[in-house]
């Protein structure tokens, strides 16, 4: 007996594509192709796995509209031997709003149309940070201008920095991201001139991150802790510095769970997108230590 196929990977696809009571999340700007999976009994022969068009009954045509239902539709494609659509980003509807897809096969000779099958697609803004702000977590630090500045007495403390996001009508389950923070580090001498040599040093993995596909983190609200590790001073002949760390968004680094996901759907490669230019910077300065009192003793050999 005929059955229709667990999934659907032609040789034109990079994906697989499977059959889930989802509604499709798609990100703005990005199309995506949708296939129907043929009557059994009229197209034995199709598994999904070779050319499109392969294993389908000459006999057989696909009708693909959008709207309310089949019948009052708006037609995306015609009746046609093919069993699959391309969706133009064009034929999606506004962020924050859904569409409703069908698609019904009929059998050309007869004129014979099954009832239809549909989809939702509904569209989501290109995620955004709106915040990278310091949290002068436990008031340890001094505050030079609120949430992008602060300074310290001495090391060994660290700080967390609060995330935000935005990904206005993304699925809750789908809110998982990742971004890169990128860490540089300056020490000074005694007159707060740049140590030559301790320009910029990149000291990203050890307090930084880089955007990691394969482990996202769930949440429009975030936390980056300095990856555990405690702000020191530059040392030299031990002796330290006033150093300054500066905590800075990676360039084109943040990712969504959507988007990655609309990307492949529309078969282009992954790419991040533009984050703010918001630093946070935070200054370590030595503690000078008093030294004695002189003065003319009361001993003094004139």
């Amino acid at each position: 007996m005929a059955q229709y196929p667990d999934s659907i990977k032609h040789t034109e696809d990079t994906y697989k594509y499977s059959n889930t009571a989802d509604t499709i999340y798609q990100t703005t700007g990005y199309g995506l192709t949708l296939y129907a999976a043929p009557d059994p009994v009229y197209s034995p022969s199709y598994d999904g796995t070779g050319a499109r068009g392969a294993g389908l009954s000459t006999q057989s045509q696909w009708r693909w509209v959008y709207g309310a239902d089949f019948a009052t539709g708006t037609e995306v494609k015609d009746w046609a031997n093919e069993n699959w659509v391309v969706l133009a980003d064009t034929v999606l509807p506004a962020v924050g709003s859904s569409r409703t897809f069908w698609v019904a096969e009929r059998f050309g000779a007869a004129n014979c149309a099954g009832a239809a099958q549909s989809k939702t697609v509904s569209v989501v803004q290109v995620p955004s940070i709106t915040v990278f702000e310091g949290q002068n977590t436990g008031s340890v630090w001094t505050q030079v201008t609120a949430g992008t500045e602060y300074r310290y007495c001495g090391e060994n403390v660290r700080d967390e920095i609060g995330i935000t996001i935005s990904e206005t009508g993304s699925s809750a389950a789908m809110q998982n991201y990742t971004y890169g923070i990128t860490v540089s580090r300056t020490a000074y001498d005694g007159n707060l001139a740049p140590i030559v040599g301790q320009t910029d040093v990149d000291v990203t993995g050890t307090y930084g991150k880089t955007a990691n596909l394969a482990s996202m983190v769930n949440g429009l609200t975030q936390t980056f802790n300095m990856n555990t590790a405690n702000l020191l001073m530059y040392t030299n002949s031990g002796n330290k510095y006033a150093t300054k760390y500066v905590f800075q968004l990676t360039a084109n680094s943040l990712y969504s769970q959507t988007s990655r996901v609309s990307q492949a759907r529309a078969g282009v490669a992954v790419s991040g997108f533009a984050v703010p230019a918001t630093t946070v910077t935070y200054w370590l300065y030595p503690t000078p230590t008093t030294g004695p009192i002189y003065h003319i003793a009361n001993s003094y050999a004139f």
